[in-house]
């Protein structure tokens, strides 16, 4: 019998993610417990998860959790070669995933063989699972704990003295010493306006009757490249269309800026960083081993985009999948999500399936994973799970969590989970999220600062703050179980503290 309460090792909740779809889940909530010990020699001992639809919460247990992300930093530590071959698996196997997806992209679903529909179900989930061997790592070493945020920054506060100094050379000796793929896309649409500047002077306002064939052309090909990155899981804010994008260009006319400019602004700030870092690595004279410990660790930041660059596009695809196995099973899109792999091969194969079962599952289930076991629970048995890992927070005046990104603001706290959050964004608001994603960089833009409760300092937040130059503060672990809209507050990422103020 599975015992789903442990008194010595209690559950933690890991993340709370909205619009996010089981079947997609299932991948790495098995891989967590089955597959990482391929690649760092451990996994966790069990893990739980709770959804609400296509909302969902999942959990490790707090002492599990805690020695895994300790061994794994150790790991790291004592064979800095490991981290290494982190970063360039999760390229490896990212890229694999990518090539997948592709293949999924131009081909003609609905002609298809129910047999194939199968295979492709099995491939996906074999790579997406050999992915996660080595994806998910980066999260591990820091995303719960800041165990290797932590060792690395008391290892500076020892050589400075200083909280506050070693949080600002931790940001320096941390920055990439590349552009992102985040990076990358910006300065993509950031030449495509510099074209149009130049061909037509003073523009503030761009149409597809204004722009000529060829900046029609290219921005296509900008929209066929990265349309998909808003649909993020389930794609309820839909995908980017080319309206968006001429959005997005106007909304860059009308600061007057040039485009140019903008371009080199960036490539001139991640220079500028990396020759800080150098001289501060000098200045500390920071060993070679250490050197290389904090590349691994900016690497990350990297790498984790670049993974969810990947996931994004086959979810946009395996969305379409998706959807053909639901017209063929005569069921919604929706309870397709909540099957396991093997329940669709055997529902498109053999015609078993429970369309009841599925309906519980998408009103309400618990899914449970150790290693070579699984429970599917609904109906009393999920609800009476789900009530025992509530929790009540009581009132708090000051959170305090990592500096994302360095700097000071305040302003009125807006949260922002999902695309349809963003209309009540303003420009100067304080962007409250459990977490950040690419689906939500609009309402980050207007920010005077960013906090969110999930996530490492190499987490999406923090790239992207780092990269507006905006202040983050992350892994408050509460900050929206206890922030709402409308509270005032001040966010000292410096010191990594977030406080309620009066106006």
């Amino acid at each position: 019998m599975l015992r789903y309460f442990d008194d010595n090792d209690p559950w933690m909740i890991a993340e709370d993610i909205p619009e996010i779809f089981f079947y997609f889940c299932q991948v790495w909530l098995s891989s967590f417990v089955n597959d990482l010990e391929k690649s760092c020699g451990r996994n966790y001992k069990k893990v739980l998860s709770v959804f609400h639809g296509t909302d969902m919460k999942f959990y490790y247990g707090e002492k599990d959790s805690r020695e895994f992300e300790e061994y794994l930093v150790e790991k790291i530590i004592d064979e800095p070669e490991f981290g290494e071959n982190i970063n360039k698996n999760i390229y490896l196997f990212s890229d694999k995933l990518t090539d997948f997806s592709r293949e999924l992209a131009n081909a003609d679903l609905a002609d298809v063989r129910s047999e194939q529909i199968c295979e492709w179900i099995k491939e996906q989930d074999r790579i997406h699972t050999e992915l996660y061997e080595w994806g998910w790592l980066s999260n591990a070493t820091d995303m719960f704990h800041n165990t290797f945020t932590n060792r690395l920054k008391n290892f500076l506060i020892v050589i400075t003295k200083d909280r506050e100094k070693a949080n600002r050379y931790l940001s320096i000796l941390s920055a990439p010493k590349k552009r992102s793929i985040l990076n990358d896309q910006q300065i993509e649409l950031l030449e495509i306006i510099h074209q149009i500047q130049q061909n037509h002077s003073g523009i503030k306002k761009v149409s597809e009757e204004i722009l000529s064939p060829t900046e029609n052309q290219l921005l296509c090909k900008y929209w066929e490249k990265y349309h998909h990155i808003k649909f993020l899981w389930t794609g309820q804010g839909g995908a980017y269309t080319l309206e968006d994008y001429h959005n997005q260009i106007n909304e860059f006319l009308n600061t007057g800026s040039l485009a140019q400019d903008e371009i080199k602004k960036i490539n001139t700030e991640i220079e500028k960083t990396q020759d800080r870092k150098q001289e501060l690595i000098k200045e500390i004279s920071l060993d070679s081993k250490f050197q290389k410990l904090f590349e691994i660790y900016s690497e990350f930041m990297l790498t984790k985009a670049y993974r969810r660059e990947a996931q994004i596009y086959w979810s946009y695809h395996m969305n379409n999948l998706l959807k053909e196995t639901a017209k063929r099973l005569k069921i919604s899109l929706g309870q397709v999500y909540f099957m396991l792999p093997n329940e669709i091969e055997t529902a498109l194969l053999n015609g078993k399936l429970d369309k009841n079962l599925l309906y519980e599952r998408k009103r309400l289930c618990v899914y449970y994973v150790e290693k070579g076991k699984e429970a599917f629970l609904v109906g009393d048995e999920a609800r009476d799970i789900e009530k025992s890992l509530e929790k009540k927070y009581e009132e708090v005046s000051e959170l305090q969590g990592y500096t994302g990104s360095l700097g000071k603001a305040s302003g009125c706290v807006k949260i922002i989970n999902t695309p349809k959050d963003m209309t009540k964004m303003q420009q100067g608001d304080i962007l409250v999220a459990i977490a950040t994603n690419p689906d939500i960089v609009p309402a980050m833009k207007k920010a005077a600062a960013i906090v969110t409760e999930q996530g490492g300092i190499t987490s999406h937040a923090a790239i992207v703050a780092r990269e507006m130059n905006k202040p983050a503060v992350i892994g408050t672990k509460i900050a929206t179980k206890v922030l709402k809209d409308g509270d005032f507050i001040e966010v000292d990422a410096n010191n990594g503290v977030v406080r309620k103020i009066k106006k």
